[in-house]
Parts: C-alpha cells; sequence; structure tokens
C-alpha cells in the first residue's frame, strides 16, 4: 500500500544477511522466527484453502514452491537458517536464487514451472515483494562468496551485517512481552499507505560521498544501497515515538534524511568490510 517515486518506484522489502558464528546469539531467542508467525493481516483475503495467514515463507523451498507462497504471501519473510547451500547453484535452493532476485524489486512475476506429471503449472502475482532474513558462518562466507554474486545476482540485494565475536550466556525473558511489541511497532508501519515523494537526484549528495573513494569492485554495493535501500531507510527511520508520525502518511525531515545517509555508510562499511577480501 505504499509506494516510494523513484526511477520505477519501490517498496520497504529488505535482503538481509548476518555473517555470525555458531551460538553468538543471531537469532536472539528465536524472535524472528516468532515474528514470522504472527498474525498479517494484508492476506486475510488470499484466495486459496489453508493459508495460514501470517508472514512466514517458511526457510528452505524450491522456486515453485516459493512462487505458490508468494501468490498468497506477497509480502512475506523467507527465514535462512544457513546461507551456504544457497549460495551452490546445483543445489535446489540454489536454482531458488533466480526467482527470489527478480522478486526483490520487479514487484510482480508470471512463470511456467513444470508440475511433475500434471504438465506445466502456472503461478503469477501483481504484487510481490518478499523480505529474507539469512544467516551464514563467517568461514562459509569466506570460502562460498564470490564477487559476481554480489555484482550481478542474489547476494547484490542483501544487505550484510558482521556480528562481532560474541559468547553470551542465554538469559531468561518473557517472549510474549517483546512479541507484543514488535506487534505494535509492526501494526504502526501497516498503517502507511500512498505514495512517498522524493527529489529526482535524492541521492546524488549520498553518492558523491563514494564517487572515487572505493574500490571499484565495490560500486554496485554502494550504488544499490544509495539509490534503493537509502530511501528504505529514509520511510522506516521517519517513524518515531513521535505521534504525529505514526499515521498514514510518511513524513520525510532533514534529520530523517540524515539518519538514512548514516545507516546507509554503515551497510557500507559493513559490506566493505566482508567483500574486500
Amino acid at each position: 500500500r505504499l509506494k516510494i517515486n523513484t526511477a520505477g518506484g519501490q517498496v520497504c522489502n529488505v535482503y538481509g544477511m548476518i555473517v555470525a558464528n555458531s551460538t553468538s546469539g543471531k537469532d536472539i531467542g528465536g524472535l524472528i522466527g516468532k515474528f514470522a508467525r504472527m498474525h498479517n493481516p494484508h492476506i486475510q483475503c488470499a484466495d486459496g484453502d489453508n493459508v495460514i495467514a501470517d508472514w512466514n515463507l517458511g526457510n528452505a523451498t524450491s522456486a515453485e514452491g516459493f512462487a505458490k507462497l508468494l501468490v498468497k504471501k506477497s509480502n512475506g519473510l523467507l527465514e535462512i537458517g544457513e546461507m551456504t547451500n544457497w549460495l551452490d547453484p546445483k543445489s535446489w535452493q540454489g536454482k531458488a536464487t533466480v526467482f527470489l532476485t527478480e522478486s526483490f524489486g520487479q514487484g510482480y512475476f508470471e512463470h511456467n514451472f513444470s508440475d511433475r506429471g500434471c504438465g506445466a503449472s502456472s503461478r503469477s502475482a501483481d504484487y510481490c515483494y518478499p523480505n529474507i532474513i539469512a544467516n551464514i558462518q563467517p568461514e562459509n562466507f569466506e570460502n562460498n562468496v564470490r564477487m559476481q554474486y554480489v555484482n550481478t545476482g542474489f547476494l547484490g540485494r542483501f544487505l550484510f551485517g558482521r556480528m562481532p565475536e560474541f559468547y553470551g550466556n542465554p538469559a531468561r525473558f518473557d517472549s510474549m512481552v517483546i512479541m507484543e511489541q514488535i506487534r505494535i511497532i509492526a501494526d504502526v508501519f501497516l498503517r502507511k499507505k500512498g505514495v512517498v515523494e522524493l527529489e529526482e537526484d535524492y541521492s546524488d549528495e549520498l553518492q558523491k560521498l563514494f564517487i572515487g573513494n572505493c574500490e571499484s569492485k565495490l560500486n554496485p554495493s554502494w550504488r544499490r544501497l544509495c539509490n534503493e535501500y537509502y530511501p528504505r531507510f529514509m520511510v522506516m527511520l521517519s517513524v518515531t515515538h513521535n505521534l504525529k508520525t505514526q499515521g498514514e502518511s510518511v513524513i520525510i525531515t532533514d534529520e530523517v534524511k540524515e539518519k538514512a545517509k548514516k545507516l546507509t555508510m554503515w551497510f557500507f562499511s559493513q559490506a566493505e568490510k566482508l567483500l574486500t577480501g
């Protein structure tokens, strides 16, 4: 229900990857998976039987399986516990990445898949902007990620976050209290609708900070951050504790732009740290 009016238009879906050691607490007590199973009011009227009205797209399936789910849950969340198999073009997860690459910003799809024993099976959606949260261990990242994956395909759509070394003891907490807080926050964002107008040169000033100041192989990374994630960060950061920011309209102020700029630069520093080698 919300369009950011840049070239071709975009929305606020995110592909994010956390690079962290095992048992470092990256899933924060399973909160992301629990959120994915919370009620998603935007699919109440979805056509089809036995569709659970939540955000969950599962964690591993084929391209056809994703297409079937995205017809019903076009703004759902895919949770990938370990990314390594998705980076192998020979695995069935790897073959699904082409479909997810298209789904990041295209906004619609119409595909004919092979339906075993039944000929072709057509899947289509007029609105499709899935989200991904993926985890990968640092050594697997180093051994499996290639720059061509970032420059030309699936990984080029991701925000990277490298967790510092951390081994903490688990603490008791009331997950229901936290999930209710998350629900309240999510409901505020779900109120937003309409068109967010940005100036035609919205990212020019930010791009000047990068041009000629980083390795050329990282150009695709900062270009995508400036052109696609920077305006999304503006929309996300426009919502604050101030009640006037929590209505249907998105209010972009100079302060919001500055915060979005800092967040964009921080994510570039993460990508640079991980991809320079």
